[in-house]
């Protein structure tokens, strides 16, 4: 219905009628707006949005990733410092000489840089490697390259056994000789226990 002017008549009494403007349903629908109505602005051109899903799955993927990478680098550092921070050990080489006893022995044992034995009667062999960290282990108890030349007593009495041990540590070098019960570090007998025992297992007669 178009806007007109409609007559009306009340009710059963009267004639008197009443003048009602009244709106088409659809104007009155296009004419609505709510006070507080926000008005749409128009749709922007359609573009595609599939390349920056594909990034955004790229940044999501790398974002999860990060840590792991981190803690491998922080792992493989770890790694790498430890090995680094660890200096190559020296090779050791040096001799014992040991004579006088009961017997009035005269023998001496030799140690290659490479691990190389050889005895006075032509035996040979190679230095383990626990002999060999035993013997770095007793070299550092008894400081020996701060050693004095000699630990000897003014009388040699009687039928002791003389020490006279060279070892070699890098540039280091020293030469140190005692004989039995003299007043020497206890940590020097030890060393030369360890030395002249592999010595003598580690090796066997042709």
């Amino acid at each position: 219905m178009t806007p007109s002017a409609a007559r009306l008549r009340g009710g059963s009494g009267g004639g008197r009628t009443h003048n009602l403007r009244v709106k088409s349903p659809l104007l009155c629908r296009l004419s609505y707006r709510p006070r507080h109505a926000k008005v749409a602005s128009a749709a922007p051109p359609f573009i595609s949005m599939e390349p920056y899903g594909v990034v955004g799955r790229l940044i999501a993927m790398i974002t999860r990733l990060i840590p792991i990478i981190a803690l491998g680098l922080v792992v493989t550092a770890c790694g790498d410092s430890d090995t680094l921070g660890t200096p190559a050990k020296e090779p050791i080489s040096g001799a014992i000489h040991v004579s006088g006893g009961i017997a009035g022995i005269d023998e001496t044992w030799t140690l290659a840089a490479d691990g190389t034995i050889a005895g006075p009667n032509g035996e040979t062999g190679t230095y383990r490697d626990a002999d060999l960290a035993a013997l770095r282990q007793a070299i550092a108890s008894a400081d020996f390259f701060n050693l004095a030349a000699t630990y000897m007593p003014d009388d040699t009495c009687c039928d002791r056994f003389t020490y006279e041990v060279t070892l070699t540590e890098g540039d280091r070098i020293n030469t140190v000789t005692t004989i039995d019960a003299a007043e020497a570090p206890q940590t020097l007998f030890s060393l030369i226990d360890t030395f002249r025992n592999a010595l003598r297992i580690d090796t066997s007669l042709p």
